[in-house]
């Protein structure tokens, strides 16, 4: 099963690296965008293993995710 962006409905494929496609992860403010990316540690995709830190900073995304 590929991995497909977050948004609620949105079935686009993307790499695993990612949160959501390029459509609407440009609609979530720069700040967070930079906040997730600031917590992401390259190879947690694979090791399935992302600090809490991360996980932490992606809770708003679903707040936004009605909106986006």
């Amino acid at each position: 099963m590929p991995h497909v962006c977050h948004a609620h409905g949105c079935e686009t494929p993307v790499p695993e690296s990612l949160v959501m496609c390029r459509a609407h992860w440009f609609k979530v403010p720069k700040r967070l965008r930079d906040a997730i990316w600031s917590e992401y540690r390259r190879g947690q995709e694979f090791d399935k293993r992302p600090s809490s830190r991360y996980l932490a900073v992606l809770v708003p995304l679903a707040a936004l995710d009605e909106h986006v």
